[in-house]
């Protein structure tokens, strides 16, 4: 009675397989950069299923929310709370205190069913340490359960009010409202727009229209469903292989995912008719298809875990198999424990499901709880890694970022003492944002003001990039002609940049158009980059302690990484420009060729080549020479 209440179609856990294997390949960096669309394919399947269910109970009267609120809980809690249990112990065990704080905090937030607004607070889903966070793909599930509640609630107000036939209309400007946000927020809030309902909702109303909808007339020709159903599935694929971090997402991207799907579940009214349909019912991609929701569960802590506690990142080899790893234990959690919940045969009534079940949610909320309160304060944290946790940010002050296609702003972010004339300008993308604590300081004992021209991923280099609508440099150019800037620092993460000859021309016509205004100008070398990320592995040495040459770079790495360096400096120096080298800064040892990205009060970077407050104003000293 409670399990496959509607007529068992085996095409959908073929459906759920092609979503879970592109989501698996995706995390795993196997060949899949866009896979994380098979979110989004459940977030479809999920609203269809869901609504066809509700339907059906409405249309027998037996719809409560009482016994819906149990059969989500029978489906999602027994392999959620075992995953998550296990996750607590192995980050308990592998994880330094700072990443199992947050953890704890993570897991918390999952008990109260709203991990994505854990996430989206804390952290953005393509991020490098994204991948270090165990439980982070739950934010998923947060936003399906928030979904179910409010459209189990829609459903009972229209069913009660008499009003189910109108529950499309209701749907449908719901999902277009949702889809508007969406649009918005992913241009303007992303980190929202990815983890947020109000941008998700149309994904999952798509399939609450589509279980509303009339299927497809039996009267269509079989060679249209064919062509559909291949269609449908290729818009998956495309996007599975086509999409990566860079893309834009959700918003319109997330349409040709959406839409493919719709395809595949309107065209398999009839089963097994298309060859996709009846690739789809193969029992191992069925198989893989009805493990799919502890397969998910287990498959992302589990790389999370060998991310975190690895100095240098698994093989293919090695994530395969991590991923086969999660397989079996999917197995495992489905047989032994979710499907024998969910038929009943574990557990059969629910007040002695629902008491057991919140008697283990308590006493794990209370362990969870406990730990965060413990390890809030200092007494679990060595000093080391207290020093990590304080010297392991920037600060937001320091982030000017100018998009869009308007004018640049007549009154540039400002660093330094009031009521006198900037003289300084630094311009550049993210790494010039990260060097500007050390201006300010400088310019506060210098009793001097700089101002800031900086754009993410964007080199001072004028009318560069030459597709950009708003004209970014360009207009830097055209203010330098009108104020009365001194000097000008350029700075970026040149071997991003630089490697191009097209591009090292670009900066010498910069230099040569700077110059001709009067300015002096400056040229920052880049910092040196590292391998990993330093604050994840600078935890894991307070007890690990690594070797130090594997922790740092040696003078020969960073000039190959900076081959340019060579030919170009010279050239600059030829126009007169003063070359700002940090270097010198990172060498912390004995071994003068040896850079480290920290010293003995704290650590230089919060990733791998973006400096710190604190490691900004470590090298402070590279700037002396704009303040003479």
């Amino acid at each position: 009675m409670f399990l496959h209440r509607l007529p068992y179609r085996p095409d959908w856990d073929g459906l759920r397989a092609i979503a879970i294997l592109s989501v698996l390949f995706c995390h795993a960096e196997l060949g899949l950069p866009g896979g994380f669309v098979g979110v989004d394919l459940f977030f479809v399947l999920s609203g269809f299923l869901i609504t066809r269910l509700i339907k059906k109970d409405l249309d027998q009267g037996s719809f409560s929310l009482a016994a819906f609120g149990e059969r989500r809980l029978r489906r999602i809690l027994p392999a959620l709370g075992l995953v998550t249990v296990c996750t607590l112990v192995a980050g308990f065990l592998f994880l330094a205190p700072a990443a199992n704080f947050a953890l704890s905090q993570s897991a918390i937030a999952l008990a109260f069913l709203v991990p994505n607004f854990y996430y989206w607070w804390q952290t953005g889903y393509f991020l490098e340490e994204a991948a270090s966070k165990p439980l982070l793909h739950t934010w998923s599930l947060g936003v399906e359960e928030q979904f179910y509640i409010l459209i189990a609630l829609l459903f009972l107000l229209l069913h009660r009010f008499h009003r189910e036939k109108t529950a499309g209309w209701w749907i449908g400007v719901l999902a277009m409202g949702s889809f508007a946000i969406g649009h918005y927020w992913v241009s303007n809030h992303p980190s929202a727009g990815f983890f947020l309902l109000p941008s998700r909702a149309w994904e999952l109303c798509g399939g609450c229209l589509l279980a509303l909808a009339p299927t497809l007339s039996p009267k269509v020709p079989r060679l249209v469903k064919e062509v559909l159903s291949l269609i449908g599935l290729g818009l998956i694929l495309f996007c599975s292989i086509l999409y990566d971090s860079n893309t834009p997402f959700p918003g319109l991207a997330a349409l040709i995912p959406v839409i493919g799907t719709g395809l595949l579940l309107w065209t398999g009214g009839d089963l097994g008719q298309t060859l996709v349909h009846k690739m789809l019912s193969l029992r191992p991609l069925v198989l893989i298809g009805q493990i799919s929701y502890p397969l998910y569960l287990w498959h992302w802590p589990i790389l999370a875990m060998v991310n975190y506690s690895s100095f240098d990142p698994p093989s293919p080899l090695g994530r395969l198999g991590l991923l086969v790893l999660s397989g079996f234990l999917s197995l495992l959690t489905y047989y032994g424990l979710e499907l024998p919940i969910r038929t009943r045969r574990l557990l059969p009534r629910p007040g002695v499901f629902l008491g057991y079940s919140g008697a283990i949610g308590a006493f794990v909320l209370l362990v969870m709880v406990g730990t965060t309160t413990y390890q809030g304060g200092t007494c679990d944290f060595s000093p080391d890694e207290n020093r990590i946790q304080q010297t392991a940010k920037r600060d937001e002050k320091y982030l000017p970022n100018f998009e869009g296609s308007g004018e640049l702003p007549g009154k540039l972010p400002k660093y330094g003492a009031e009521g006198v004339t900037p003289e300084i300008l630094i311009w550049g993308d993210s790494h010039a944002m990260a060097v500007l604590p050390a201006i300010e300081s400088l310019c506060d004992e210098n009793k001097m003001s700089a101002l800031a021209a900086t754009r993410f991923l964007t080199p001072p280099l004028g009318n560069y990039p030459a597709d950009d609508p708003s004209h970014f440099n360009n207009k830097v150019l055209e203010y330098l002609k009108t104020h009365p800037i001194r000097s000008v620092i350029l700075a970026g993460r040149w071997n991003s940049y630089l490697m191009e000859d097209d591009l090292k021309d670009k900066l010498l016509e910069t230099v040569d158009q700077v110059q001709a205004i009067g300015i002096k100008v400056f040229f920052l070398k880049d910092v040196p980059h590292f391998s990993y990320h330093v604050p994840r592995i600078l935890a894991l040495n307070t007890t690990r302690k690594f070797e130090i040459h594997r922790l740092g770079v040696s003078r020969i790495e960073y000039e190959s990484m900076n081959p340019y360096f060579e030919s170009i400096v010279s050239d600059l120096d030829n126009r007169g420009v003063r070359i700002l080298d940090p270097i010198p800064y990172f060498v912390q040892g004995q071994d003068p060729d040896l850079f480290l990205p920290y010293d003995e009060l704290g650590i230089f970077y919060r990733d791998s080549d973006h400096l710190t407050t604190h490691g900004a104003l470590a090298i402070k000293g590279a700037f002396a020479p704009v303040f003479e």
